[in-house]
């Protein structure tokens, strides 16, 4: 995160912001947002006191046409009753809480930023839907689809924790909160307990509402659906609601997926097109392997996220994804048997500058000659710190259901740490558990298991030795403890002599065996950063193949203007506009999405969407 001076200055008074200081450090915090994830348009920041309901979240985002200004704009509101009016209350405010000092200006103030981070990834998300013509991010057209499909506010509501913009909010928010402190206070040095309890505040959220797509359900009429089954029912007669015409469909990322007059394509349609992609590609341009990946990544996304695509793979209309995986894997076993849920061959992608060089991988899992998941790992490794950070994300189906591992690791020399949560949704006794691993630098473990939220153990190990606390019915039952060699004080009853990598070990049991078969690179050149111009590493989207959007705006120097707009609601606040330069087509397809829109027959009980083809409901469900 790169820092800003007059962003420094003002967290360096963290404890004494004024309100007029605490609203400019907000509209910096957006600033910064905003650039980050190259967003079209304009972002006005308030704060409300009195029109948002008592029962509401700490915010809500919107995207609006603003008549005086004569541009569509993001509207991000924050309800003054909340996170905003706590941290003024709490300004310069200390509490002793055991052996740590809290620091409720610091914690009202974080959780503030996590409340911006969480409605402007709102707006990132109805960007890569609505405003950008080519699709940036794998989850953009299931986010476009959902607030297609959802205009019941009573169905939002019951299924709010459910909704995959709200669960990818809330996976974005902490982290991007905690890099905030991170890079603009010493607090991880000063008062490093206090930084610890953050980092747990994050986990804590993330266990209740970050799950993988594959695992969210919405309630219809008492009964469980998968979200992706939801849509594929409802898309036509959403598509006929909303009045959805094939302009809106031609002219907008849903022409990846459905034809002109809103039927969906098929698996050979969706082939075809995908190989009209890669055949109409410059095979001179630097990145052509990389524009190959992104395509063969965004059909295979839209192809797993669709229970019908998934059918008729199974009925033996196989595509040349799966095609490229048989040909691969019958180079190292031509026995594996391969998954109709796991089509996408290995791949490997390196990219490196001067400062640091990022290798991206994706491996099939292989267990007794069959393909049963799949790994993601993106690793960064910064060549003036000589450390390193990777994230892994495991798939993995067993008999018993489906384990979700993610991970990360950082390394600095010969130490490093690790961050792990395996999600197991277990099909045999129709429970939900999940296991966390932590590992610190020093290397102090902590291994938690939960079965339907509920404690079932907790591990933890420290220079001093392990304990073994176990719950029965989520209440302490039986405890026991071992000296810093893993031999039991009180043998009795227990294992006298811990085996060595105990706690990784208890985290990792309930996994299948199996082998990663990895990539087997080429000999070519690394892609040069430095050959590319303006392109950035950013790893919310792929820069690398920027749509007509997002190169016009690369061709254009953002021009932020702050103004001191003064807006009356409910008490005069600040109005920051966070302007840039609209580029002329964002411009054109949104109106034109919102004038074909307008056309359509929408009940006034049921037009969410006011004048706007992408208005952000509230969070009515925001549980702190």
């Amino acid at each position: 995160m790169q820092k800003n001076k007059e962003l420094q200055d003002l967290f360096n008074n963290y404890r004494n912001l004024s309100e007029d200081q605490l609203m400019q450090l907000l509209g910096l915090v957006i600033k910064q947002e905003k650039d980050k994830m190259r967003l079209s348009f304009p972002v006005s920041l308030e704060v409300n006191y009195e029109e948002v309901n008592e029962g509401c979240a700490g915010g809500d985002f919107s995207l609006k046409y603003n008549e005086e200004e004569k541009r569509h704009e993001y509207v991000i509101r924050l309800n003054g009753r909340d996170w905003y009016a706590q941290y003024l209350a709490n300004r310069n405010k200390t509490i002793n809480y055991k052996t740590m000092e809290f620091d409720s200006s610091m914690d009202s103030l974080y959780h503030l930023i996590a409340q911006v981070c969480h409605e402007m990834r709102h707006a990132y998300q109805t960007e890569v839907g609505s405003v950008r013509k080519d699709i940036t991010d794998d989850n953009a057209l299931i986010w476009l689809k959902e607030y297609l499909s959802i205009t019941d506010g009573k169905f939002y509501k019951k299924n709010y924790s459910n909704m995959s913009r709200e669960v990818d909010a809330f996976d974005y928010q902490f982290k991007e909160a905690l890099e905030f402190i991170k890079t603009y206070t010493t607090i991880e040095i000063d008062n490093p307990r206090f930084f610890e309890d953050l980092k747990h505040q994050q986990e804590r959220w993330n266990e209740e509402y970050v799950k993988p797509l594959n695992q969210l359900t919405f309630d219809v009429n008492g009964k469980k659906m998968s979200i992706t089954d939801y849509f594929h029912q409802h898309i036509a007669e959403t598509f006929q609601k909303q009045g959805i015409t094939p302009d809106m469909i031609n002219n907008s990322i849903l022409r990846y997926e459905f034809n002109s007059n809103g039927t969906k394509k098929t698996l050979e349609q969706l082939m075809q097109d995908k190989q009209k992609m890669i055949d109409s590609l410059d095979k001179t341009l630097s990145n052509y392997e990389r524009q190959i990946e992104r395509i063969e990544r965004i059909y295979a996304s839209i192809i797993q996220n669709d229970r019908e695509l998934q059918l008729q793979k199974q009925h033996g209309k196989t595509n040349d994804i799966e095609h490229t995986l048989r040909s691969y894997l019958s180079q190292t076993n031509p026995e594996i048997e391969i998954s109709s849920n796991y089509i996408n061959y290995s791949q490997f992608q390196r990219i490196s500058d001067e400062k640091s060089q990022i290798e991206k991988r994706k491996n099939p899992l292989v267990s007794d000659n069959k393909v049963i998941g799949e790994l993601e790992e993106t690793e960064v490794y910064d060549f003036e710190t000589a450390t390193s950070k990777t994230t892994r994300l495991e798939t993995v189906e067993s008999e018993k259901g489906i384990y979700t591992i993610n991970s990360e690791i950082q390394r600095n020399g010969e130490q490093y740490s690790v961050t792990a949560t395996m999600d197991i949704l277990n099909e045999i006794s129709k429970s939900r558990e999940k296991a966390i691993y932590t590992r610190d630098m020093n290397g102090n473990e902590t291994y938690t298991y939960m079965e339907n939220g509920a404690k079932g153990q907790v591990i933890k190990k420290t220079e001093r030795g392990t304990t073994i606390d176990i719950y029965k019915d989520g209440q302490p039952y039986a405890t026991y403890e071992y000296d810093e060699n893993g031999k039991a004080l009180e043998p009795m009853g227990t294992m006298e002599q811990l085996p060595e990598d105990y706690i990784e070990k208890c985290f990792r049991m309930p996994l299948p065996e199996y082998e990663e078969i990895q990539y087997k690179e080429p000999e070519k050149e690394i892609v040069s950063t430095q050959k590319l111009g303006k392109e950035t590493l950013d790893m919310q989207q792929d820069t690398e193949t920027l749509d007509d959007v997002e190169k016009q705006m690369e061709e254009q120097e953002f021009e932020i203007n702050q103004s001191g707009e003064i807006i009356r609601k409910g008490r005069t606040v600040s109005r920051f506009d966070l302007g840039g330069t609209t580029s002329e087509y964002a411009t054109q397809t949104l109106n034109e999405f919102t004038q074909n829109l307008d056309n359509g027959n929408l009940d006034d009980d049921k037009k969410k969407k006011e004048d706007e083809f992408k208005v952000e409901k509230g969070d009515d469900d925001y549980v702190r």
